[in-house]
């Protein structure tokens, strides 16, 4: 089967959001990621197809030649202002760089005073670490959607959970240090879960202990505040985690909205933190638990995850003709050659758009093993589900 021709294009690009003088910049530093998943290089990857006409830092292993080549295969735009670093050094240098011509960057994951100072960033990053870090969520949300929590030293943590009447028990750190991925994340089901969770966050200024949530439905809602002063409503995806609270990944469903008051919630959010200056991409975890209560349980001040896919999928459905899809990462246990062939016989069978592909043949620190983030197009999860099986993937 050939896939149909028609170029895939994001709803609204990066550039319409961000403007004309901003540069994106959506790698972690490396001496301040303990929250986050390890390889750093491969954050920069996800927002090539969404960006527009905005300059983008990002790794050569996410940019090579083969790795564009995959992706334009797939009927992708590609950002063609890229500023591509091979090394920690160079991507330094780089943001040195702009930074020295007064250019201003956004950047997803906000880096130590030491490395950058606060001039060079679009808005306060006191105010970006601020808005993510979890101690904060009431002073953003209504009490009414914000779960039973008690935020404590990390000492405090076992003499804190007796306070709550029952297991599980959910642990975050509460930090403003980067986090994502459910890296700062740790479902206590019994005592010595507990008493891990306690020698886990001993690094954290504070923890938030909250309550275990039955979630009926979980979603993450995003929008964005332009550099034209408008909220835009940029649509919502339904949440996938495991038992252990760890991301893995979306799945967006045609014609498929959260309730309105999950989207009145979210809109509610982001005009508080607009209101204390705040411009970009953002994405709250709402849920629906079992009793019917509507809690917001995370508040991501960053461009997430499911980002591109939640910007594509229209365009997705369209040119596919499908009604479901599925937006996660995967690194398969393949050598990049095998990897590669697989990743373009299913492009070419019209069920996978990646969306950041990582070569480790690159990568002067290669963590071994190819990553990718994509899209798996389907009539249903199942049908999704079995052909995630035949990739080979997980």
């Amino acid at each position: 089967m050939s896939i149909n021709k028609s170029k895939i294009l994001p709803v609204v690009t990066l550039f319409d959001i961000f403007g004309k003088d901003f540069i994106l910049n959506s790698r972690a530093s490396s001496s301040d990621y303990r929250w986050l998943p390890k390889n750093l290089d491969f954050l920069t990857g996800p927002p090539l197809t969404i960006a527009g006409n905005m300059p983008v830092i990002c790794s050569y292993s996410v940019a090579a030649e083969d790795v564009i080549t995959l992706m334009k295969s797939a009927n992708l735009e590609v950002n063609p202002i890229l500023h591509v670093y091979r090394s920690y050094k160079e991507y330094r240098d780089l943001a040195a760089y702009f930074l020295s011509q007064k250019k201003k960057i956004v950047f997803n994951y906000p880096h130590p005073s030491s490395e950058f100072n606060k001039e060079g960033y679009w808005i306060d990053p006191k105010l970006v670490k601020f808005l993510n870090n979890k101690a904060n969520l009431e002073r953003l949300v209504p009490k009414e959607h914000v779960p039973k929590r008690i935020i404590v030293h990390p000492s405090e943590i076992i003499k804190t959970a007796n306070k709550f009447n029952k297991l599980p028990l959910v642990i975050k750190a509460a930090t403003d240090q980067p986090t994502g991925g459910g890296c700062d994340v740790i479902i206590c089901k019994d005592r010595n879960d507990i008493n891990n969770a306690w020698d886990y966050f001993q690094t954290c200024s504070t923890v938030v202990l909250e309550e275990y949530i039955e979630i009926n439905q979980n979603y993450n809602l995003q929008f964005a505040k332009t550099i034209n002063h408008q909220i835009i409503y940029l649509g919502a995806s339904q949440q996938i985690s495991n038992p252990t609270g760890h991301y893995l990944g979306n799945w967006l469903v045609k014609n498929n909205e959260p309730p309105g008051l999950l989207i009145q919630l979210g809109r509610l959010i982001m005009e508080r933190a607009c209101s204390l200056g705040f411009m970009g991409i953002v994405g709250f975890d709402i849920v629906i638990s079992k009793e019917n209560r509507v809690l917001a349980i995370d508040l991501n001040f960053r461009i997430n995850g499911s980002t591109p896919a939640l910007l594509l999928k229209e365009s997705i459905f369209k040119i596919h003709n499908a009604s479901v899809l599925l937006s996660r990462s995967w690194k398969p246990n393949m050598n990049w050659n095998k990897f590669k062939l697989t990743c373009q016989n299913a492009i070419e069978s019209g069920y996978l758009i990646p969306i950041s592909i990582y070569n480790p043949l690159v990568d002067s620190n290669s963590h071994s093993i190819p990553h990718i983030s994509g899209i798996l197009i389907g009539s249903s999860k199942e049908d999704i589900l079995k052909k995630e099986r035949l990739l080979g993937f997980s």
